[in-house]
This record gives C-alpha cells, sequence and structure tokens, in this order.
C-alpha cells in the first residue's frame, strides 16, 4: 500500500486503486498503421513500370517512398501492438476522497477532482473486464461563483489531455461507486481540508497587484529553464530545421545554374526566416521570456508575469478552472478542466509559445516544484472549503 499512496495530500485519504488485469491493443491506435499501410500499396502500385517511358531516377523516387512508408508502418505498428499495451499494464489508477489520479507506465500523471466529474460510465469488454471513462462536468457552479473571470485560451496544442479512460478494470462498477459517492461529498460540500502551508514571498517587481482582500501564498522565478519541453517540442525544430539546410542547398544548386542572384537571394532569406524563426528563433524568444518570468499564487488564481520591453505583461488563471497540477522534469505543468472551443485551441501563439506566455499560466522550472504542486493544490482545495461555507451561509441567512 506504501507505493499507492505516495504523492496523496496532507490528510487524504486512498479509497480504491487498480490497474488494467489486460493489457489489450486500443482500436484507436491502429489508424495510423492503417493509414501507413495504405500508402505503402500506393507506392508499390505506382512503383510498376507502366510503359516503354520511364522517367529517369523516377522509379528511385518511388522506391523510397515506398521505403518510408514501410519504415514509419513498421514503427506505428509496433508501439500500437507492443509499446502502448505494455504501457497500459503499468498503469496505475487510483481514488482517494478528493481525487482520481492516473499513473501511465511513461511514469506521467493525470489527476481530477471529483467534483470536476460527471458521473462515470462503464462499458464492459468481451474479455470480461470493463473500461470505466470519466467525463467532465458540463457547468460547474463552484468555478463560476470563486472565478467570474472567463475561461482562457488551452495551454498548447496536444497538451490539453482528454478526461481519460480506466481500461481493463475487473472491478469497474466497485471503482464507479467509490468515484460517485466521493463527488457527491464534495459537491455537498463535506470536505475535510487542512489549513494552506503558505510560503508568501515579495511581489515587488513583478508587477502583481493583488485585489481587496485577495492572498498571496507563494512567489518564486524560474531556477532552471529548458530549452525544449518533450519530445514533440524537439522533433518540431529538427523537423523544421532540416528544411532551412534544404534552402541552403537549394540556393547553391540555383547559383549553380546561373539563376538571377537578386530574385534567388530574396527567395531563400524570406524562406530561411519562414522555417528558422519557428524551428531555433521561437526556442531563443521563449527561454529568454521564461527567465524574465516570475511566478505569483493567490488564494483564488495563478500568474505569471514577465517584462516585455519597457512594461510589464502576463496572463492568469482562476484555480477552481484547472485540474490538479502535474510535476514532471522539474516543471508545475497545469491544464484546464473544462477546455474552450475547439476553435479557439490551435492558434499561431499556441504553437510558437508553448509553457511560456499561453494560458494557463506554467511554472517553468521553479524551486521545489513538487512543494508548489502541493501548494496550489491545497489552495484549490481550500477555495472549494470557502465557497461552500459562503453558500452555505447565503441558503441560511
Amino acid at each position: 500500500m506504501a507505493d499507492t499512496e505516495a504523492g496523496l495530500l496532507p490528510g487524504e485519504r486512498l479509497l480504491w486503486t487498480g490497474r488494467p488485469a489486460r493489457a489489450r491493443v486500443i482500436p484507436g491506435d491502429l489508424v495510423y498503421p492503417g493509414l501507413l499501410l495504405v500508402a505503402l500499396l500506393a507506392a508499390l502500385a505506382l512503383s510498376v513500370p507502366r510503359g516503354p517511358a520511364v522517367a529517369p531516377g523516377g522509379l528511385g523516387d518511388q522506391v523510397l517512398a515506398g521505403a518510408a512508408a514501410l519504415a514509419g508502418l513498421i514503427a506505428t505498428t509496433v508501439r500500437a501492438l507492443r509499446v502502448k499495451p505494455d504501457e497500459l499494464r503499468r498503469t496505475v489508477y487510483r481514488v482517494t476522497d478528493r481525487r482520481v489520479l492516473i499513473t501511465t507506465g511513461t511514469g506521467h500523471s493525470w489527476a481530477a477532482y471529483l467534483d470536476q466529474l460527471a458521473e462515470p460510465v462503464v462499458m464492459s469488454q468481451r474479455d470480461g473486464t470493463a473500461d470505466l471513462t470519466l467525463r467532465a462536468t458540463e457547468k460547474f457552479s463552484l468555478g463560476t461563483l470563486a472565478n467570474s473571470q472567463p475561461l482562457p485560451r488551452a495551454y498548447t496544442p496536444g497538451s490539453q489531455p482528454p478526461f481519460p479512460v480506466l481500461r481493463g478494470l475487473p472491478d469497474a462498477e466497485l471503482a464507479r461507486q467509490v468515484i460517485s459517492a466521493g463527488r457527491e461529498r464534495m459537491m455537498r460540500g463535506a470536505l475535510d481540508v487542512p489549513p494552506v502551508d503558505a510560503q508568501p514571498g515579495s511581489a515587488e517587481g513583478t508587477g502583481f497587484v493583488p485585489a481587496p482582500g485577495e492572498q498571496v501564498l507563494w512567489v518564486g522565478r524560474p531556477q532552471a529553464v529548458p530549452w525544449w519541453f518533450g519530445a514533440a517540442d524537439i522533433a518540431f525544430s529538427a523537423y523544421l530545421a532540416l528544411f532551412v539546410v534544404a534552402i541552403g542547398f537549394v540556393f547553391t544548386w540555383a547559383r549553380s545554374t546561373g539563376a538571377p542572384l537578386v530574385p534567388i537571394t530574396v527567395f531563400t532569406a524570406a524562406a530561411a526566416l519562414a522555417f528558422g524563426y519557428p524551428a531555433i528563433g521561437r526556442v531563443l524568444r521563449r527561454h529568454a521570456r521564461i527567465r524574465r518570468s516570475a511566478y505569483i499564487i493567490t488564494d483564488s488564481r495563478l500568474v505569471t508575469t514577465w517584462r516585455s520591453g519597457g512594461r510589464m505583461a502576463g496572463t492568469q488563471c482562476g484555480l477552481a478552472q484547472l485540474l490538479p497540477p502535474e510535476v514532471r522534469d522539474g516543471s508545475v505543468f497545469l491544464n484546464l478542466a473544462w477546455p474552450p472551443p475547439a476553435r479557439r485551441r490551435y492558434s499561431q501563439a499556441q504553437l510558437l509559445w508553448p509553457a511560456a506566455s499561453t494560458d494557463p499560466p506554467q511554472l517553468i522550472g521553479p524551486s521545489g516544484p513538487q512543494a508548489v504542486a502541493d501548494l496550489i493544490c491545497s489552495a484549490q482545495l481550500a477555495e472549494r472549503a470557502r465557497t461552500w461555507a459562503a453558500r452555505q451561509h447565503t441558503h441560511l441567512g
């Protein structure tokens, strides 16, 4: 039991824990292998000579395309049939009196407060197990009462995870009952919250001014700022950097053919800037912005400020609008419990500024990230307790 109780908040009680009984293949993971199989078959069909006139080098290009499709097919198939089931096998699910917590086989975590969930749905499987689907509530009255600010944009493409599915459970109905009873207790305000262990600091120089009655719980700055945030971020830069290198080869080839210098130079410079900024420039600018940032946690919101030229800029989000934080690679990452409409989630700013100035704020490289995450959780729970107490007082009055 000791390992399953690791990472719980002070006073938090573990009610149920489980893991997948069977690590089956997820049908959705077979979509990409299927598409690549179609691409491979198409490449093989096009590589068949259809007449005496075959363009020089055409067959070689088709073979390369087929080889690339075959490599992609093998990689995605191995991931869908072997890697993902192995990750699922090592996944651990936990339900406490406050949260649902999931720790994946890759070590990543996801959590939600019980009152952020709608009633979970049990879906039986052919292998005798069942999946438990979690869903967000349609409307969270506590968040509306506690913070009247509109929901901000989501953090960055792909980072806002959908509410997950607890897969392959032998006791899915028991887990559903535990979650259902726990969320009912939280919705009634039956929540014993310990006092918040605030560590207030000086907000001088951050440009932050607390609202009347707002209490500052913690002020911090980045201690170590990474250049990239995960493999996808690195791959994005590397992919565009290859285009920059290719543009250099194109410029050299064009000059060797005697093409006019001015048009080629203008085209090369524009193309290099278009691909070079998202590949390298945005990383340098993002790194500099994060280093100039300050983080503030209050009893009702999370704020990030930074100096932009001669003025202070910033972004903020109400604590009631956020899922519990995740500590990863020395940083504290947060996601919205109720994502805004999809058309607002994939802006150019979100693509070029992950973990910097997009909403909700992300705390990159703070001192003691786990302590900061625990403080955010305590503040979120304390805000719930205050709001329910105020609502009860108003109702009785």
